[in-house]
């Protein structure tokens, strides 16, 4: 007859086990693209897929940062938005964002409320931390996206060219990782393009963001 002794520790062997499951380490990064200076990595991460993009852009980290920063412009060149609306300003240099995601029949609609902060580091580098948020949005016909996670960094290499890392990973919510897996690179690509065309306009081409001075 089974003790109460042996069922504790089996029950503590079964936790230990789904317990270090659960924070196995990602895989290891895969090039997927390399292309007119844009290589893109990508990798599972426990269950949910994720991309790494690398780039060096012709730019001032002042005039990224005011390009992020222009969230009303954020359908014209981000991949799948149809819409961005500011849900609450912090302060000058965080600020909560909903996005309503398009996806191709026969799924349907995303939308996430993503909290986005900048951090300027002692190397003049800029961190922009993006997580998603819950409770602050009223509830939509979209399926809500509560988990994603990821972040953008712009490190100066002259006054007009910066290096940037674009990296994010996102529970779809319903989608096979396989699916997942068709837009995890051509997501990005396309995202780099269009921010690649906005950038020679003059209102981000000639900012000057006042906090990073």
């Amino acid at each position: 007859m089974t003790t109460t002794k042996t069922i504790k520790k089996y029950s503590l062997i079964l936790f230990a086990l789904v317990l270090f499951s659960s924070f196995s380490p990602p895989s290891k990064w895969q090039k997927k693209h390399d292309k007119d200076g844009l290589v893109v990595y990508t990798r599972t991460n426990g269950n949910l897929k994720e991309f790494k993009t690398e780039i060096t852009l012709p730019y001032s980290v002042d005039a990224i940062i005011a390009l992020l920063q222009d969230y009303e412009n954020h359908p014209n060149w981000m991949t799948n938005i149809n819409k961005c609306q500011l849900v609450k300003q912090i302060n000058n240099k965080s600020r909560h964002l909903y996005y309503e995601m398009y996806l191709p029949w026969p799924l349907s609609n995303r939308d996430i409320v993503s909290k986005s902060s900048f951090i300027k580091n002692k190397d003049n580098s800029v961190r922009m931390n993006i997580k998603a948020t819950k409770g602050i949005y009223k509830k939509t016909k979209h399926v809500r996206i509560t988990e994603a996670s990821g972040y953008w960094t712009f490190t100066p290499i002259t006054a007009n060219k910066t290096k940037m890392t674009y990296q994010y990973m996102a529970n779809p919510v319903g989608i096979p990782s396989r699916v997942v897996g068709w837009f995890l690179v051509d997501g990005p690509v396309k995202t780099i393009t269009g921010m690649r065309k906005q950038l020679p306009k003059s209102k981000y081409k000639n900012a000057r963001v006042d906090w990073l001075h």
